[in-house]
């Protein structure tokens, strides 16, 4: 199922990169200025248990693998890296944005706070990667570049390690 997930991003992620008019353009710049707002109450509050942390870490998580997958495949199709600045400014954006709002997730109860805590980290591990793309924009660096886009993968795959060690603590906890 993760695996669908993520080839459906990176689909979408190509197909963004194909549409460059001006227009759509736009409208994706005002719809990175917007972070969304989570109308089930349910992930607003405190989880209080893995099952439910899990339901809100995805939730939280989702704009920021989207947003990552968007600037994944947008860094892949610049191959000008004078040209990445101009290009991936609007995907950083947006990356940005899913990152503040993958942040505010509520802290669950204490006896989450290992999960809590894998969590946090993925995200911060996310929030580092804009500056090390600059890095390699203003140095005009492949190599870095290449790092980043390791990186995005990698921290993919964190994520669904951490909702397989959700699911396996839930399953735990029903025996």
């Amino acid at each position: 199922m993760t695996i669908i997930l993520i080839v459906f991003l990176f689909v979408i992620a190509c197909s963004n990169i194909s549409d460059n008019s001006t227009e759509n353009e736009a409208a994706q710049e005002g719809k990175y200025q917007e972070v969304i707002a989570l109308t089930d109450p349910a992930l607003m509050e405190p989880a209080q248990n893995a099952r439910d942390f899990k339901m809100q870490a995805a939730e939280y998580m989702n704009d920021l693998l989207i947003a990552g997958a968007e600037l994944q495949g947008r860094m892949q199709g610049e191959f000008k890296p004078q040209e990445w600045e101009y290009n991936i400014e609007d995907e950083m954006s947006s990356y940005q944005a899913a990152i503040k709002h993958a942040k505010s997730i509520p802290k669950p109860s204490s006896k989450l706070d290992s999960i809590y805590t894998v969590y946090m980290a993925i995200i911060n591990k996310y929030e580092m990667l804009p500056s090390l793309a600059h890095k390699a924009i203003d140095s005009n660096d492949i190599e870095i570049m290449k790092v980043v886009l390791s990186q995005i993968r990698n921290n993919e795959e964190q994520y669904e390690q951490l909702m397989k060690i959700n699911s396996q603590e839930r399953f735990n906890t029903k025996k």
